[in-house]
């Protein structure tokens, strides 16, 4: 009973560590984007989207439409801004969406940043998910890989949020539900013959 009682504080203890991620990050991106509004970087982002639209197309003329014109089986949405009529090269250019390069860039910096807060706390509190998940199942041979990797793994993991953790666990905890079953009924059948 201890070792159960013990698996659940972990994994209460895990969750709480991802919900904090979660909202520490909330606050991080407000002030990133009251930061963006006060400071005007707008046209950072403008300048940026356009300079990713020229090597585009750039590397599109140099490369990708050197192959495929000459048979002539260039896939249907790009037809329309790269070829003419003809089946030439037209004068029209790839425009990107300066809101769309700012939503990627700042949601993978802050995947990224989250990770690190998660591999941090993971550091800092010693918690191995993957010994806890072989604790709670039974399984011993996850325990061999490297220490500092099960804790990045952690980490990373922990890094994503509370309701990605929760899925895990609640994976984990059916998991070992069907495994106390199995070895039960197993039991009941070995008893009965």
């Amino acid at each position: 009973m201890d070792t159960l009682l013990y698996i659940s504080y972990l994994y209460l203890l895990v969750l709480l560590l991802a919900t904090f991620i979660e909202r520490v990050m909330e606050i991080l991106m407000s002030v990133y984007q009251y930061l963006e509004f006060r400071l005007g970087w707008d046209d950072f982002w403008n300048r940026r989207a356009e300079r990713i639209a020229r090597l585009l197309s750039a590397h599109i003329q140099r490369r990708w439409l050197e192959r495929i014109l000459p048979h002539r089986d260039v896939p249907v949405p790009f037809q329309k801004y790269l070829l003419d009529e003809k089946g030439g090269h037209s004068d029209k250019v790839i425009i990107l969406s300066a809101d769309l390069v700012r939503q990627i860039a700042v949601a993978t910096a802050a995947r990224f940043v989250a990770t690190a807060l998660g591999i941090l706390f993971c550091v800092l509190t010693r918690i191995d998910l993957i010994s806890i998940f072989n604790r709670d199942l039974g399984y011993r041979f996850l325990d061999q890989l490297p220490y500092g990797f099960r804790i990045a793994v952690s980490g990373a993991v922990i890094g994503l949020g509370a309701e990605p953790v929760h899925k895990l666990i609640v994976a984990v905890e059916r998991r070992r539900k069907k495994k106390k079953a199995r070895i039960q009924r197993e039991k009941l059948e070995a008893a009965k013959a």
